[in-house]
């Protein structure tokens, strides 16, 4: 998913400069299953009320040879989302002084983040609460991939880059995922919605 197909479908490699493999994966039913089977030292849940909605796996010896990002999306009605959950202003978004300090404080959300819930106290008053929501005819139709039996992709792969990228032929030097990502959607989370 994300950048990991993108590269992929427009360059036949991983993007130059990206530093995960992007995964996507619907239910997160199989999440605290998947956690479990991983070394702890290399596997970071986020939380949203308690759901896993996303996976951070770490690269080195006992991992994979590049960090692996999983997002866990849940079908609501007609869309797929998935949590987008940061601080409530993204460090290094300007170039005043306190973007510059917000952005010393990164390291300290991601921690932060990965080691509470977003949905609970202090996280859900402080936290941006923000979404990926991809409408359901993108993920609903899925090709499996030759190479990979078990790793599928979108079956109408151009109209999805083109929801999420516009132009995804042309690359782009300065994109930020809340700015330029057609499915980021501020202060949209549905995730637990039953």
């Amino acid at each position: 998913d994300s950048g990991t197909l993108l590269g992929l479908t427009r360059d036949g490699a991983l993007l130059p400069g990206d530093r995960d493999v992007d995964l996507a994966i619907l239910g997160d039913d199989q999440a605290p299953e998947l956690l479990a089977s991983l070394p702890s030292d290399t596997a970071h849940p986020w939380r949203y009320a308690g759901r896993i909605y996303k996976l951070d796996i770490a690269a080195g010896p006992d991992g994979p040879p590049l960090p692996v990002d999983i997002k866990f999306f849940r079908r609501f009605g007609e869309e797929w989302v998935c949590p987008a959950i940061g601080a409530s202003t993204p460090g290094g978004e300007g170039t005043d002084p306190a973007a510059r300090i917000r952005g010393l404080f990164r390291p300290l959300w991601r921690y932060w983040l990965r080691h509470g819930d977003a949905a609970r106290f202090p996280l859900r008053v402080a936290a941006r609460m923000d979404s990926w929501v991809v409408p359901h005819r993108y993920f609903d139709n899925l090709v499996t991939l030759e190479e990979l039996a078990w790793c599928q992709y979108p079956a109408e792969l151009q109209a999805y880059l083109r929801y999420r990228y516009g132009d995804w032929r042309q690359p782009v030097a300065d994109w930020l995922s809340w700015r330029d990502d057609g499915a980021y959607r501020r202060g949209a989370v549905g995730y637990v919605r039953d």
